[in-house]
């Protein structure tokens, strides 16, 4: 027999101590809560589950309401719209092509001089693309191997150009809306801006994209007004707009602009005869032909309204002045480098520039007498306001409207006609702005001093005040005499 085997001794069960007991006693409560949970949530199910849930209708039938009374609002385009959009768009597009063409025809005359050598026909049509965009109000930068500077001078004959061909192609919508015609700024605007994405570098281009619409929108304007689509009688414009006081002041300004542009233009032709020798002179020294020589005259004319601001500012009597110092006025001139004068302040190692416009700068100083002639128009416009028979407000409001747009006119014409062409002596061409107060004073004040004065209330109320004074005068020197006689001895 195999020895019996020593019984081991009993070991504590470790489920039995009091730790895991509460380990156990805690499991077991747990499973059971857990139980007792999902026999509740069946018991919530089925009891849901037996609940009878009413069914809704098929389809749900909303209230008709009438509509018949109410106002239909119906979005469409104008009749016509597409037509003023495509005579907007061609009125910009033959602009710009009128203006490329004589690019081209200057470089075929002059493609076969050495100087030249290494342009081509797409570099003429670029530069056409910057002078276009120039009188949109662009500016281009010189590059630096060319001399640097600013070019900023717009060209405002092109500028008058491009609008009055915005108004004869809007001018041909007859029988088309207003509404419809304002589409023609919207395809004058899409072509323009379209150009401007091939301009060379070096070129703003920020204020062409502004001035495009303005200029395309005067321009429609005014081909609408001229079709008869728009007409400002048939607004409610219409209740200040034909006062007597304001229409007069409009016609009167109307007739002093007119004025002021033929004395600009006259004062214009009077410098060139002086300075007729000078200015063939630079002419010539350009070695121009026939085309090269009509592509000159024709960019003289584009800056024509530009010389005719300076010649009103020199007619006011403050003037213009070049460079940085170099004045020109009635009383006082500095001597131009323009002319073969050196060592000018402002003007320091600058050359002369070949431009003909600059032969007809005033080289005398003749006198602040001629600002006699802007005041002598500003008299004629007061007479002809008194012969309006209107009565004593209606004429100063005239008066009023007549001055103000004056000032606004020429302050917005003075700046637009300032600038600069290249470095040196013409890196600033522009009036002095004292010129717009005085050419306003000159001109408005004169004319309501003049209206008001001659006025028959103003004279008839200056008999009365000047018989008023003179019949207490003489009843004073009557009263004293009879004192002086009751005093005497004699009496």
């Amino acid at each position: 027999m195999s020895p019996a085997l020593p019984k081991l001794p009993k070991l504590p069960n470790p489920l039995n101590t009091p730790t895991e007991r509460k380990v156990s006693g805690g499991t077991k409560g747990v499973r059971a809560a857990g139980a007792m949970a999902l026999a509740w949530a069946t018991k919530a199910l089925n009891r849901v589950k037996r609940l009878k849930v009413p069914k809704g209708p098929k389809s749900l039938k909303l209230p008709k309401f009438d509509t018949s009374g109410l106002p239909r609002i119906r979005w469409h385009l104008p009749e016509g719209w597409l037509r003023a959009t495509f005579q907007g768009f061609q009125a910009f597009m033959w602009f710009w092509l009128g203006i490329n063409a004589v690019a081209l025809a200057c470089y075929v005359e002059v493609a076969a001089d050495p100087a030249l050598n290494g342009t081509s026909w797409p570099d003429a049509i670029t530069i056409g693309n910057v002078i276009t965009a120039m009188s949109w109000g662009a500016n281009y930068s010189i590059p630096a191997d060319l001399g640097g500077g600013l070019v900023a001078w717009i060209p405002l004959g092109l500028t008058i150009a491009s609008l009055l061909m915005v108004r004869a192609f809007v001018a041909r919508l007859r029988g088309t809306s207003w509404q419809a015609g304002l589409f023609a700024i919207i395809g004058a605007t899409i072509f323009a801006w379209f150009t401007l994405f091939f301009l060379p570098e070096g070129v703003a281009v920020l204020p062409a994209f502004l001035g495009v619409p303005v200029i395309a929108g005067i321009g429609v304007i005014l081909g609408l007004r001229k079709s008869g689509a728009f007409n400002l009688e048939d607004t409610d414009v219409a209740t200040w707009w034909q006062r007597p006081g304001f229409s007069a002041g409009l016609r009167g300004l109307s007739l002093s602009l007119r004025a002021l542009v033929v004395l600009g233009l006259g004062l214009v032709v009077l410098a060139l005869a002086f300075g007729w020798e000078a200015t063939t002179d630079i002419a010539q020294n350009l070695n121009l032909g026939v085309v090269g020589l009509i592509g000159l005259i024709l960019m003289c004319l584009a800056y024509l309204p530009n010389v005719v601001v300076l010649a009103l500012a020199w007619l006011s009597g403050p003037g213009f002045h070049l460079g940085n110092n170099a004045v020109f006025s009635p009383g006082f001139v500095t001597p131009s480098a323009m002319r073969g004068v050196e060592n000018v302040e402002g003007m320091e190692n600058s050359p002369p520039p070949q431009i003909p416009l600059l032969g007809i700068l005033p080289q005398g100083a003749p006198g602040f007498f001629v600002i006699a002639i802007p005041i002598a128009l500003g008299v004629l416009l007061g007479i002809w306001l008194r012969r309006q028979k209107l009565s004593l407000i209606e004429t100063l409001e005239a008066g009023l409207t007549v001055l103000i747009s004056i000032v606004v006119i020429f302050a917005v014409a003075l700046v637009l006609g300032s600038g600069g062409i290249g470095a040196g002596s013409l890196q600033v061409i522009a009036p002095f702005k004292a010129s717009v107060f005085a050419l306003s004073l000159e001109a408005g004040a004169s004319c309501i001093a003049v209206a008001l004065g001659t006025h028959h209330d103003t004279i008839s109320g200056a008999r009365r005040v000047l018989t008023r004074a003179y019949r207490k005068i003489r009843g004073q020197g009557v009263a004293v005499s009879l004192k002086e006689t009751q005093g005497s001895p004699d009496a």
